[in-house]
């Protein structure tokens, strides 16, 4: 019984900051941002090239946020100035993602059942151990999102999801927002 809901409960939380970056997007930034959904596989993709390359995995796992925060840049970039739509930019990344991910992978899938993941040899020692490993990484990373949506940054970008002409007359660089905040969300 313990066990199903240790793999329910784990495998869940690994999802919390998907939830995070997509909820951000949506309701702080007011951007229909389809391109998490490409980072998302994008971040999966780079994590497993890396560790069947021989990467350690939390190497594997910075890299991974590094490629979405790229993917972020890159779609307030196509959307800069408001010459695409952001839902239309959105989709646009997303098709591209998808070749980009079998370009990076060589082939449409790989296993990692026989390589050392980020949570794997926590899983080993024990369901418990894996749970509390898993549960304490995504605890970090959320309590970090929640401190940098109530700090200073997640006001401009609230204030760039609501009236950006605001913020542009209060001297600031919409633009430097819009990726910061795209590349935050994507990250996740």
């Amino acid at each position: 019984m313990f066990d199903l809901f240790f793999a329910v409960f784990s495998q869940s939380i690994l999802f919390l900051p998907l939830a995070i970056g997509i909820s951000t997007s949506y309701t702080l930034l007011r951007a229909t941002d389809m391109s998490l959904d490409g980072s998302f596989v994008l971040g999966a993709v780079l994590f497993a090239k890396l560790v069947t390359l021989g990467v350690p995995p939390i190497f594997a796992c910075l890299i991974a946020f590094i490629g979405g925060a790229l993917v972020g840049s890159f779609v307030s970039y196509v959307q800069k100035g408001g010459r695409v739509d952001p839902l239309l930019a959105g989709v646009l990344v997303v098709f591209i993602l998808t070749s980009v991910n079998l370009i990076i992978l060589g082939r449409p899938n790989v296993s990692l059942l026989s390589q050392t993941t980020l949570f794997s040899w926590a899983f080993q020692k024990s369901q418990f151990c894996g749970w509390l490993v898993s549960s304490l990484f995504c605890l970090v990373l959320v309590v970090a999102s929640f401190i940098l949506i109530r700090s200073r940054f997640g006001l401009f970008l609230r204030a760039l999801g609501n009236n950006p002409q605001l913020l542009q007359r209060m001297g600031y660089s919409i633009e430097a927002y819009r990726t910061a905040g795209f590349s935050f969300t994507n990250m996740l």
